[in-house]
């Protein structure tokens, strides 16, 4: 058995080695420890990491940078599940997209990241979820999804409040617990709510003759005081009871033209629904 001693180092074609270098240090906090010159012109950096991650090399390579643009060929690691959010709210205060941290397959994981060349970079926690059985292989079917499944299950049990601040973006963009505070989907409409946001108090009956306080003003009544008031000449009766008018001011009896009218349009109403209904039937 050969003995080997983990990774030496990361190497990844780029396009603009001074562009790289500064996006390396300011994101991650890379720094340059050598730098490679080929017949007069700087051809390549060796990055150190002083917080322990792995060595990094950055070749000037337009076309491979180019061509191996868009795939992760490696992930960093990172100590456990505060480090990687930390790290990912860093990267969020700096302004960089990438998909948040959320459950793998044994562990938490912060991918897509890229790079200015477009070179994904993935960040991986060395601490676990789940332990793998030792001395066997295991077989993880669709990775994806089942740890989308069980991040789900997981974050359901978090407790309500601020001690569960550590939930991940993917979980806010998901909104796996509609009932807690971080979910951001919008609450139904209360249509008796007042602009201000409070209920409008109930009304309180007022006294017997008197409409209630916050009524508003009383409803216009549709026949005028003088139609109301009893014609003093004799009626005459028309040919129905509700065209029977005043011989004097040819005034229509009110009290039996109106529910004369009425009883016609309920009927007209009644006959439109029940041709509709034999439309639909």
């Amino acid at each position: 058995m050969p003995a080997l001693a983990g990774v030496h180092h990361l190497k990844l074609p780029v396009t603009d080695l001074a562009r790289s270098r500064e996006w390396y240090h300011s994101r991650l906090g890379y720094q340059v420890q050598v730098e490679f010159v080929e017949q007069g012109q700087l051809m390549g950096y060796a990055l150190a990491h002083p917080n322990g991650g792995p060595p990094l090399g950055l070749r000037l390579d337009p076309g491979r940078a180019r061509a191996a643009a868009g795939f992760d060929y490696f992930a960093i690691g990172v100590p456990g599940k505060e480090a990687i959010d930390q790290l990912a709210a860093r990267l969020d205060a700096l302004g960089e997209q990438h998909a948040g941290v959320h459950w793998a397959s044994i562990g938490w994981i912060l991918p897509h990241l890229h790079d200015p060349d477009g070179h994904e970079i993935r960040f991986y926690t060395l601490q676990h979820h789940t332990e793998p059985a030792p001395g066997q292989v295991t077989t993880i079917h669709d990775p994806r999804e089942t740890a989308g499944l069980r991040e789900q299950a997981a974050t359901r049990q978090l407790p309500d409040g601020p001690t569960a601040g550590a939930r991940s973006r993917l979980e806010e963009q998901r909104c796996l617990r509609p009932g807690s505070g971080n979910c951001r989907k919008r609450p139904l409409p209360d249509h008796t709510a007042r602009p201000g946001g409070t209920r409008p108090p109930s009304r309180p009956a007022g006294l017997p003759g008197q409409p209630p306080p916050h009524a508003g003003p009383a409803p216009r009544s549709r026949v005028s005081p003088a139609a109301s008031a009893p014609c003093p000449a004799p009626w005459t009766s028309g040919s129905s009871p509700g065209r029977r008018r005043c011989s004097s001011c040819g005034r229509p009896d009110q009290a039996v033209a109106r529910p004369f009218r009425r009883g016609r349009e309920t009927g007209r109403a009644n006959l439109d629904l029940l041709g509709k209904m034999a439309l639909w039937n």
